[in-house]
């Protein structure tokens, strides 16, 4: 059992001793070596656990039980029963029992070895609540040689994210503990990290919002896998060309036979320059510098005109038609630019599949 399995179980009864540990002043984590086993404890002073409930609470049939009277622990079987599976099948065990005085601890008695996480690969979080496609995205991505971490609420997403501080988060929106709008607005407070929603939810509403809140790209269930890996390489390329472009301005952007120089302000298809008006340079450049993002209308209106009313967006509209017409695009064509219907646009980035729009 590698040390991203091991880091998983203990976050997880990080997370069952904060939400379930009544009363708690204090939460421990230690480690120490006893004989060829690596130990690990998490103790709490909290409210301890009913005695008839020791030998159950890896079962998941404690979670059940009425709360109790007394004030002691109760619903703590949903995380710890996966702990106890993913232990059991890597030969290991953990245990938990009372503490003299006051409180619980769990311990992890850990037997194989420990192997760290290499440093070569993009590291992506999964915060997703259903079982089945949480697998199926990690064993795709794992095919794919990237990293992957696991959560199943949004208080675990948020701990796995600022411990691990991943490239790329994959973010469901109907978490069980909270709506995941809010991990997005949680992450942009300090970070750029990309996020893509992957939802369940359809409405024009609901993508505008992830969008405006931070989220780089919106995918809805079903999906399919080549498009959210297309879309996994076009976020974070796009990521760290915006990130290169702080510290560098200018250069040049290239997608198929599209070209924009950044230093000169002009644009070229194959060997013609295309002659655009400052305002469709503005978009375009925008576009470019987020290639493979959605950027929603209000974004583009800000950026191109430093406001925005409801007359904005058809003066977008316009200005893209006309955009797409100089370049040789047909109207319906997929190329260059998607509009994400009543959303906004996205530039294709490089090796991005020209997928239908989600939309």
């Amino acid at each position: 059992m590698d040390s991203l399995l091991i880091e998983q179980v203990l976050l997880n009864l990080l997370e069952n001793a904060v939400f379930h540990a009544k009363g708690m002043t204090e939460l421990m984590l230690s480690v120490s070596l006893v004989g060829d086993k690596a130990v690990f404890e998490v103790a709490d002073n909290g409210c301890g656990i009913p005695e008839d409930a020791l030998q159950k609470i890896f079962s998941g049939s404690y979670e059940k039980s009425a709360a109790p009277v007394d004030g002691t622990r109760s619903n703590m079987g949903i995380g710890l029963s996966v702990c106890v599976a993913i232990v059991k099948a890597h030969g290991s065990d953990i245990t938990a029992e009372n503490r003299k005085g006051g409180g619980a601890v769990f311990r992890l008695r850990w037997k194989e070895g420990v192997r760290t996480m290499g440093n070569n690969k993009y590291k992506i979080l999964i915060v997703e609540d259903e079982a089945n496609i949480r697998s199926f995205i990690k064993a795709n991505l794992e095919t794919s040689d990237y990293q992957v971490l696991c959560a199943e609420t949004c208080a675990l997403g948020m701990m796995m994210y600022a411990s691990h501080h991943p490239d790329l988060i994959i973010l469901d929106l109907g978490l069980p503990d909270r709506d995941g709008m809010s991990l997005i607005q949680e992450v942009r407070k300090t970070d750029t990290v990309p996020i893509i929603v992957l939802s369940a939810r359809s409405s024009e509403r609901d993508k505008v919002e992830a969008l405006d809140l931070g989220a780089n790209d919106y995918i809805t269930k079903p999906f399919g896998t080549e498009e959210l890996l297309a879309r996994i390489r076009a976020v974070l390329r796009s990521h760290r060309y915006s990130e290169e472009n702080e510290s560098t301005p200018g250069g040049k952007f290239r997608f198929q036979d599209l070209l924009i120089d950044y230093d000169t302000r002009r644009v070229f298809v194959g060997k013609e320059e295309i002659d655009l008006t400052q305002t469709e340079y503005n978009i375009m450049a925008f576009l470019s510098i987020h290639a493979g993002k959605v950027l929603t209308y209000t974004a583009i209106i800000h950026t191109v005109w430093g406001y925005s009313d409801y007359g904005s967006v058809k003066k977008l509209q316009v200005n893209m038609k006309n955009i797409r017409k100089k370049m040789g695009v047909t109207p319906g064509e997929k190329r260059y630019i998607i509009n994400e219907l009543g959303v906004g646009y996205r530039m294709l980035a490089e090796d991005e599949i020209a997928a239908d729009s989600f939309l």
